[in-house]
């Protein structure tokens, strides 16, 4: 238990991606995103002018706990949604997932889901 890390689940990512699965998925993109230093983290890269995160499908599991089979079913989804892109590139050498958040189309799900609510508590 002494290399247990915690890993935040953004209640809203939830709500934009329609599942627990699907919004942890989403919420670990944006965190490594949003929290990890460029150039410091080697994981994340910049290339065609976005960031791009490099991690595996095991990288993913060992922080998440999320299986390759729910990944696949999360990033499908979220792929669907607009939310994210993926590519396989080389990192170092080697063929990597890489995983880019569109902050933009997020925003906009985001803002959507905050005028329902209001509705919803103005009825």
């Amino acid at each position: 238990m002494d290399n247990e890390r915690s890993i935040v689940l953004i209640p809203k990512f939830v709500a934009v991606g329609g599942d627990v699965v699907v919004g942890l998925l989403l919420s670990q993109i944006y965190w490594w995103e949003t929290h990890a230093k460029k150039g410091k983290d080697k994981k994340i890269i910049e290339r065609d002018g976005f960031t791009w995160v490099a991690k595996t499908y095991k990288e993913i599991q060992n922080e998440t706990g999320l299986t390759k089979k729910r990944q696949l079913r999360a990033s499908s989804v979220l792929k669907g949604l607009g939310l994210i892109e993926t590519r396989v590139m080389k990192h170092n050498g080697i063929p990597t997932n890489h995983w880019r958040l569109n902050h933009e189309r997020l925003a906009c799900l985001l803002s959507l889901l905050n005028e329902d609510t209001k509705e919803a508590d103005n009825s």
